[in-house]
This record gives C-alpha cells, sequence and structure tokens, in this order.
C-alpha cells in the first residue's frame, strides 16, 4: 500500500534539483534516512543520492531493468528464445556470488553478447539489481518501484496538460485524501477481522496472529506450512548455542541455522534470544523464514522471540507507541522542542486514562497521582513563565511569549439580550428623549447604524420597519425625518438642537 509522506514540484530532472529535494526530504524527517531507495536508472538522481545518502543503499527497479533489456536486446525477447526467463533467473534465483558470475557469463556466451555495452554497465551496477546482494539489506519484499507507478497512473486519470497550478494540487489533494482514506479503511480492516488460522493449535500461530496485520500473517503461516517439508539434517548444541543444519525435502541445498537458547520459568520452558539463517530471509523482509521456525521447533522453543517481530508488520504500528526514553529534537528553536514534548507525552497519558477507566482502584490511583503531580508542577512553574520552561528567554526575539487567551465580549452584566427584529416590531413603541441639536435630514432609504451619546432638543421619528442603532457623537439643528424601510448608517459629527426620539 502507498504511504505518501510528502510531494514536490520540480523545474527540472537535474542533480541540483535532486540534491535540493532530498536535502528537504531529510531535514523533514528531522535526518532520518531510508534503509534502501529503489528507482529507475535515472542518472541524475543517482549522482543525487551518492551525494546526499551515501550510506542508503541504492537499488534498481526490476521492472525497469527489464524494460531497458527489451528497449535495447528486443530481438532476443522473440517468440522461441530463452532469453528472458535466463535473464529473470540471475537477477532472481541465485543465493551466492560465484553462481551469480557462472549463470552470468553462461548467457553473455549463450547470446553472444559480449561486446553489448548495455550488458556490461548493467553487469557493473549489479550490487544493485542482484538477489545475491539485496538478501543483506532490509527491503520490506519490494524489489521495483510499482507502487509508485500505481500512483502515476493515478495521477493521470485525475490530471490535465491544460491544469493551473491551483487545479493541480486541488486534484492531487484529491488523491491524497483517497489514498489516506485507503490506508485508514485497511488498518480498520486488520483490527476487526480475525486471522485465518489453519493450525488452531500452534502457540505461534496464536503468538503472532494477535500481533501482525493480516497480509503479513499470511506470509508468515505461509513460513509456517513451508517448515513442515523442511528436515533437521544436524542438529548441535552446547552451553546453550545451538547450530542446525536445514534442509527442504526433495531438494538438495541446505541452510545453516545459529541460535542460542536459555532456559526460563520454573517449568524448564525455553526462550530464544538470538537466531540466524544463511537465507537471510529476516534480515531481507524482516519475518522469520522457514528454516527459523523449523529450527524453534526442534530446539523446543514455543514462542517467537520479541526483538523478531517488526514493529512496522504490527497491528499497532500507527498507535504512536514511544518507548521510555528522552525526546530529542535536532532543532534550537524552543517552541520546536514544545511541540516534541507535547506530542511525546500526549499519547501515553490518553492511553493511561483510557486503562485507569476501566477499574475504580486504578481510576483512584490516576486520580490522586494527578493531583499530586499538578501541585508539583504548578510550583515549579511559579516564576518560571507561562510555559513553565527555562528554555524560553523573554528577551528571545525568536519567540514571543502569549499574554493571554483573549475574551470573548458579551456585553456587559446587566444590559440584557439582543433582540431580533421580529420581538422588536411586535412591542410597543419606546420614546427616548435626549438634548441635542440636530441638523441633518435623511430622507427614505437612508442607513443608519451605530446611534450612541445622542443628545437633541427636538423629536426624531422613525417609521415602519427602520433599524436605528448606536449613532456615535450625532448631533443637528433641524429635526430628522426617516421614512419608510430606512437603515441608518454611521451618522457622526451632526449637530443637533431638538429633542430626538428614538423608537424602539
Amino acid at each position: 500500500m502507498t504511504v505518501i509522506f510528502g510531494a514536490t514540484l520540480l523545474y527540472d530532472e537535474t542533480t541540483e534539483s535532486f540534491e535540493w529535494l532530498f536535502e528537504t526530504f531529510l531535514d523533514a524527517m528531522s535526518g532520518k534516512k531510508p534503509i534502501s531507495f529503489f528507482t529507475d536508472q535515472d542518472q541524475a538522481m543517482a549522482k543525487a543520492i551518492s551525494q546526499i545518502m551515501p550510506e542508503v543503499f541504492h537499488r534498481l527497479c526490476t521492472f525497469h531493468l527489464m524494460q531497458n533489456a527489451l528497449k535495447h536486446l528486443g530481438y532476443l525477447f522473440k517468440s522461441g528464445s530463452k532469453f528472458s526467463s535466463d535473464l529473470k533467473a540471475c537477477i532472481y534465483d541465485y543465493r551466492n556470488e560465484h553462481e551469480l558470475i557462472e549463470a552470468w557469463n553462461s548467457l553473455i556466451d549463450k547470446y553472444n553478447l559480449q561486446e553489448n555495452e548495455w550488458m556490461k554497465r548493467t553487469w557493473r551496477k549489479r550490487e544493485q539489481w542482484a538477489h545475491v546482494y539485496m538478501k543483506w539489506v532490509f527491503t520490506g519484499g519490494m524489489r521495483s518501484t510499482k507502487l509508485s507507478e500505481s500512483l502515476n497512473g493515478t495521477l493521470r486519470r485525475y490530471l490535465k496538460g491544460d491544469h493551473n497550478i491551483v487545479q493541480f494540487f486541488t486534484h492531487f489533494n484529491r488523491i491524497v485524501v483517497d489514498k489516506r482514506y485507503e490506508e485508514i479503511s485497511a488498518i480498520y480492516d486488520s483490527r476487526q477481522k480475525l486471522s485465518r488460522m489453519k493450525l488452531k493449535k500452534s502457540p505461534i500461530l496464536i503468538q503472532v496472529a494477535s500481533l501482525y496485520t493480516p497480509p503479513i500473517f499470511d506470509l508468515f503461516h505461509y513460513e509456517l506450512d513451508t517448515s513442515l517439508c523442511c528436515q533437521v539434517k544436524q542438529f548441535h548444541e552446547l552451553e546453550g548455542e545451538v547450530k542446525c543444519v536445514i534442509g527442504l525435502y526433495g531438494n538438495d541445498e541446505e541452510y545453516i541455522v545459529e541460535g542460542r537458547v536459555e532456559v526460563t520459568g520454573l517449568r524448564g520452558e525455553k526462550s530464544c534470544r538470538e537466531i540466524h539463517c544463511t537465507c537471510k530471509k529476516f534480515e531481507n523482509f524482516r519475518i522469520l523464514c522457514s528454516h527459523a521456525i523449523k529450527a524453534l521447533d526442534r530446539m523446543n522453543v514455543m514462542e517467537i522471540p520479541e526483538r523478531y517481530i517488526l514493529s512496522r508488520w504490527r497491528l499497532d504500528a500507527k498507535d504512536c507507541e514511544i518507548e521510555e526514553k528522552n525526546v530529542v529534537v535536532d532543532e534550537d528553536d524552543p517552541k520546536l522542542l514544545i511541540l516534541a514534548r507535547y506530542r511525546d507525552l500526549c499519547p501515553r497519558m490518553v492511553k493511561l486514562a483510557t486503562q485507569a477507566s476501566m477499574h475504580k482502584p486504578s481510576y483512584q490511583l490516576v486520580d490522586e497521582g494527578i493531583k499530586e503531580l499538578c501541585v508539583k508542577v504548578n510550583n515549579m512553574m511559579k516564576g518560571v513563565g507561562n510555559f513553565g520552561t527555562k528554555e524560553l528567554d523573554a528577551d528571545d526575539p525568536n519567540f514571543a511569549q502569549v499574554k493571554g487567551i483573549k475574551k470573548k465580549d458579551v456585553g456587559h452584566k446587566g444590559r440584557g439580550r439582543l433582540k431580533p427584529w421580529h420581538e422588536m416590531m411586535n412591542k410597543k413603541t419606546k420614546v427616548i428623549s435626549q438634548p441635542t441639536r440636530l441638523s441633518k435630514t435623511i430622507g427614505q432609504s437612508s442607513n443608519t447604524t451605530n446611534i450612541q451619546n445622542s443628545s437633541s432638543s427636538q423629536p426624531q421619528t422613525i417609521g415602519q420597519s427602520s433599524n436605528t442603532t448606536n449613532i456615535q457623537n450625532s448631533s443637528s439643528s433641524q429635526p430628522q425625518t426617516i421614512g419608510q424601510s430606512s437603515n441608518i448608517t454611521n451618522v457622526q459629527n451632526s449637530s443637533l438642537s431638538q429633542p430626538q426620539g428614538k423608537l424602539l
């Protein structure tokens, strides 16, 4: 499933543009670098990766590799030729370097490709596409950029060449929302649906069924089924150190599994602390292989060690599980430090409240603890500042302390609520006389708002459906008459000499 971390628009596809892209991505990820990086055979991108992330293992997409082979050696893909299957065997099948070299040389001689430049360039990059070298580094089972190509296909359905930048981002945001929804739906399904267990009595399956997501559980289930076909050809154990030679039934290939076990519990139960297999399934995909599972069964170990269950394959991978460690922020910005602490504490406090609410004694314990913590925190915050942190300096120009939350003006006490127009129309006319001087006459359809502190000496009549409110500092010397449907707006600094009547 595609998970979108970020997106960018590049003016061109040069090395400098890709360098900026990777630097910006690392800055957004707080310096966290990927383990493996899959691309097509783009030279500019490859150069940028080697300069910005030299320790990252750069892989080549096998799909693009076969497409390039079809482009440069299309005549060898004709009907009846085995070139495609022989090339795929070099990519996927061989498990040691010596076998790969022999198979490649045989391929070159068989199809007379000794002078082909593309084959020479491809062989020089063999560490980026051959399984012999890829099995040592974690890839999550990925061998191509098919997820990226799938996203590109979705983009083509949404976008057109004549879209402007606003339309582009509008449609791109729709795609991101759809992908996020698919991710949430997959998480919901994985937590609501029970895993299909064929071996209902197996302790290992019972263990991983509650931990793994359904797709990973199915893959592990397949490895467990395969382990039933494995044979333990040799087994040696000395002071907790175990070495097994495992072979698949009907196959001459053998694998060596090494592990370390120890006895725990009063009933002599065994637990495995460490296990490794020469097939490197766990190093590449992060699930135990069938050979390791067979060795665990031979050692009478009934559960998988917790360290061999990768957190990204778990059902609770997105539950914000935070280890008990201090929050580390590379930036010097104090606001980022506060945000990091808040994000560290919030999920744990919510989880604690959820657990404590289910049991009355635990609720009382947490309640008393929170009260005690509040007192201690308040004492620590006295004289420190609004945020209770010494890292925030009042003189720091990069950070201005918040003076407080601005309260909403709800009116003075005793003034009463504001009334709608239909209530005002149903009530009797009430005239308020105040000493002013009126000298302005406003005809029909005049607009008036904000009538305050008015003084008049002549009566003022406001006709039907007139809306008058808060005329500030108004004064006039002549009577003011407002006709039907008049709305008075912002009559200021006029002079009044006669009493003014106001219809409410």
